[in-house]
């Protein structure tokens, strides 16, 4: 399974494992092996074998940040309310934040990787979130201009970014309008 993680953060990309929210959702996390490849796209390597137990909690972690963020982008959080005047749901992530954390590696070519058992990584995704939720990039936060994309991501440009990624909604997008203002230019 390959993951495309351009949302910005890292707890972000984790919810871009399940796509097309609204209409027919279809989770990448299917099964254990499945948080394994995500963990190291985003440069995890964990040291121990994801369980049935722990697909389950990082699935859970993954819609309560979902829901936090829902809230934030239909305006029931304001932007920057701090986090300490929330909801349970950030206690939750305070308590999965609590979990021993990652710890650096190089592998033997030299480059940095984060390694740790699968507690760690979801401390690691709870700890991303909770910097995301009480950060500046917290009124950044997007979703999709692509009608069936339900991805997250943050927004650095001008505040102007539509997309997810160009790669995949802008091209799709874009390739759809030019068809659509150029409907003779598609029959061949």
């Amino acid at each position: 399974m390959e993951f495309e993680n351009v949302s910005g953060n890292l707890a972000l990309d984790l919810l871009a494992t399940l796509w097309w929210r609204r209409d027919r959702p279809r989770d990448l996390l299917a099964g254990p092996a499945d948080v394994e490849s995500w963990a190291s796209s985003v440069g995890v390597r964990l040291t121990d074998a994801m369980s049935v137990d722990d697909l389950e909690d990082v699935v859970a972690l993954r819609e309560l940040i979902y829901r936090e963020c829902a809230r934030r982008l239909a305006g029931q959080i304001p932007a920057l309310a701090p986090i300490a005047d929330r909801h349970s749901e950030i206690a939750s992530l305070l308590e999965i934040a609590r979990n021993p954390p990652t710890w650096p590696q190089l592998d033997t070519a030299g480059r940095l990787y984060q390694s740790g058992p699968a507690t760690a990584l979801q401390s690691l995704v709870a700890r991303s979130a909770l910097e995301l939720l009480d950060g500046p990039d917290a009124a950044r936060i997007r979703e999709c201009g692509s009608p069936r994309c339900t991805r997250l991501f943050i927004d650095r440009s001008r505040g102007k970014r539509v997309w997810c990624g160009m790669s995949t909604c802008g091209n799709r997008e874009k390739a759809a309008r030019w068809r659509a203002r150029h409907p003779a230019s598609t029959r061949a």
